[in-house]
């Protein structure tokens, strides 16, 4: 599993399963609030980083379950 870039909060939200990954993996996989750095967000980003002034989001960490997950990874790849 990789993760992100310029992440500044990661926690898992005990009581929010991914529905997509019980539907399709047939196991429970948690939801993440993740909260990135304002300074590295541009606007692609921000559309899938809904709270807190578009700095924090909740995903599911399976990159190929959430295409937000997947577009801030994409985003960050090349952050040093």
């Amino acid at each position: 599993m990789f993760m992100p870039k310029g992440i500044t909060y990661f926690k898992m939200l005990k009581d929010k399963p991914c529905a997509r990954c019980r539907s399709y993996r047939k196991r429970e996989v948690m939801l993440f609030r993740i909260s990135f750095d304002p300074d590295i967000i541009n606007e692609s980003m921000a559309e899938a980083l809904p709270e807190y002034n578009n700095t924090t989001g909740v995903f599911c960490i399976f990159s190929s379950c959430d295409e937000n997950f997947l577009n801030i990874h994409l985003n960050t790849k090349n952050l040093g």
